[in-house]
């Protein structure tokens, strides 16, 4: 079972995941799961996961970096902890019976290169040829037919060269899609979907929300110079990364303070790796 699922947002690709490892465990005796998500879903996975936890008589371990992967279970990492080389090669030395990649899209090409998490997912899934893996995303084509060829590979590692045949048949082949409109007319023939209505709103923010913008993203822009300097890098991106911390503030204030917390926490670490 080798396959990637691009429903919709809102579709409910968790479930579907959970569903599978659930005929996997059951049916085919699947023993060793690998789930790999971004940091901001492993709370939800644990929390969808822990509710059939009897049922399979597996435990489910969120991966802290210290202990092996080496007993029976199930275990869930972020796609940034995995991609480190310490934490790698303990995945890597593991027969795994299923693979899963959440927000697949993430893992891929980033301009020519391919980034260090496709590069630790392509080696945990060469590792494992036979194994079962499904990759789960809304958005597995980004404009790059590139880019989506690698993510393709995960699966069928004998895809090679991306063209428009190729990328047509490999949608019914090994990519599963479903939107709203296939849902209501195709799958279940009634309305379970409504029509959307879409009313867009425009809010100035107040005067304390404009200074805590303001502040956090000269504070980013602030730090982030210190940190290049201090490594002897020269920086890359820090407008952009600014505005986003920023953005993040004005929607949730905790949003944001959480992104500058992991930024910080992030080039720390690096620098006291140095």
């Amino acid at each position: 079972m080798r396959f990637l699922i691009a429903d919709d947002v809102g579709l409910g690709k968790t479930i579907e995941g959970i569903m599978i490892i659930d005929q996997l465990v059951k049916k085919r005796n699947a023993k060793k799961v690998l789930l790999v998500l971004p940091r901001i879903l492993i709370r939800q996975w644990i929390y969808e996961l822990n509710r059939f936890r009897r049922e399979w008589n597996l435990p489910i371990y969120e991966y802290n970096g210290k202990d092996d992967v080496k007993a029976e279970g199930i275990y869930v990492v972020s796609v940034d902890t995995v991609k480190r080389e310490n934490h790698k090669k303990k995945f890597l030395e593991v027969k795994w019976d299923l693979v899963v990649a959440d927000e697949i899209h993430k893992i891929g090409v980033v301009g020519s290169k391919e980034n260090l998490r496709y590069k630790a997912m392509a080696e945990i899934t060469g590792k494992n040829p036979d194994t079962n893996f499904l990759g789960l995303s809304a958005t597995p084509h980004r404009g790059n037919d590139n880019d989506y060829l690698k993510r393709l590979n995960l699966i069928d590692p004998y895809l090679r060269e991306a063209d428009d045949n190729l990328l047509r048949t490999s949608v019914r082949a090994i990519v599963q899609k479903r939107n709203k409109d296939n849902v209501n007319k195709v799958y279940e023939k009634e309305k379970i979907f409504p029509d959307a209505i879409f009313i867009q709103y425009l809010v100035e923010p107040t005067i304390d929300e404009l200074k805590y913008y303001e502040k956090i993203r000269d504070l980013t822009l602030t730090i982030l110079r210190e940190y290049y300097n201090k490594i002897g890098k020269s920086p890359k991106g820090l407008p952009l990364l600014s505005f986003m911390i920023g953005r993040r503030s004005l929607s949730s204030p905790y949003a944001g303070l959480l992104t500058f917390e992991r930024m910080l926490e992030k080039r720390a670490a690096y620098i006291l790796s140095l």
